[in-house]
């Protein structure tokens, strides 16, 4: 594959600094990590405040693919090309109540993800098995994760396959049309 890790999404500072640290982190210990962020980058200084943020990290800025918004209907072809997907959500109020629609398209992709241990992540993930939970704020335990499915091809395939399967049985249109139909008729 392409990338070791992939995150395709809106970013923030914190995010892409937890990427780029996680890139370092694995760096300092020998491993250099083929990381891809797919983003608009609205941040304040946009792709640019990124490049400075990898060269004042010391990273490889080869290893580093930063590419502007793709269109929708590419973004699975490029989650394929990778190994690893993360969601480096931030410990903040507004995200203990956002389902990250990433986890499932990582998922129906096929890889494995890790994730910050946030309850609408939590809820899924402990029902799925299909990425690892780590607190947002450590780079540490991103970085360990990560490197452990990278070096454990075997754990990764098996938990992309659960989590592959789960979206594909439980989180898909034909269930949740259903789910939603009940809904409408009690609610009549």
């Amino acid at each position: 594959k392409r990338w070791d890790l992939i995150f395709p999404g809106t970013t923030t500072k914190e995010r892409i600094n937890m990427i780029l640290n996680v890139a370092k982190y694995l760096q300092e210990l020998g491993r250099v990590i083929n990381v891809a962020i797919i983003s608009p980058f609205v941040v304040d200084g946009g792709i640019d405040w990124v490049k400075e943020r990898i060269n004042e990290l010391g990273l490889e800025p080869s290893a580093i693919h930063l590419q502007k918004r793709v269109p929708t209907y590419e973004v699975p072809r490029l989650i394929q090309l990778s190994k690893v997907g993360i969601i480096p959500w931030e410990n903040i109020s507004k995200l203990h109540k956002n389902i990250p629609t990433k986890l499932f398209e990582y998922w129906y992709c096929g890889i494995p993800a890790v994730v910050s241990d946030l309850p609408p992540c939590a809820q899924f993930v402990n029902r799925a098995k299909g990425a690892f939970l780590v607190n947002p704020d450590s780079i540490e335990e991103f970085s360990e994760k990560v490197a452990y499915l990278l070096d454990h091809p075997e754990v990764a395939t098996e938990m992309a396959e659960i989590g592959k399967d789960f979206v594909i049985k439980e989180y898909n249109w034909d269930v949740e049309k259903i789910k939603l139909k009940k809904l409408y008729e009690r609610l009549k």
